[in-house]
């Protein structure tokens, strides 16, 4: 299992102690998963975050105009196959977090196509080449 703050290792230790069950240990190891939980939302959230901003960016710097630009960012933001091939193989090894973090930012990418989209005039209908 992937963790930021090593709660396999403190899972293993309360089990040593044989003090799982008791209040000392429960509290423990549920502040340790509650933490690791946030702080991978946090990492997730930065890494799609940085890289909306990062292509958006670079659009920007390539002509394209602002919404134009963010729209590319939210594209670039889907994971795609490659990713979650690789993702697939990093669960055999107790490595979830991967899959998690793949699926649910491919998924945010229509709502946020969406919602970028009806901030934007009617699109022109020459073809870009």
């Amino acid at each position: 299992m992937l963790a930021i703050t090593a709660l396999p290792v403190l899972g293993r230790i309360l089990v040593d102690l044989r003090i799982q069950g008791t209040p000392t240990g429960v509290i423990a190891l549920s502040a340790a998963a509650v933490g690791d939980g946030v702080a991978w939302t946090v990492l997730a959230v930065i890494l799609a975050t940085s890289h909306l901003s990062g292509t958006g960016q670079m659009a920007t710097t390539a002509g394209l105009p602002p919404g134009q630009a963010m729209q590319v960012g939210a594209l670039m933001n889907c994971r795609g196959v490659t990713e979650l091939v690789i993702a697939t193989i990093g669960v055999q090894y107790g490595l979830i977090i991967l899959v998690l973090v793949a699926v649910t930012t491919t998924r945010a990418t229509g709502p946020l196509m969406r919602a970028l989209l009806r901030r934007q005039p009617a699109p022109c209908s020459e073809p870009v080449l």
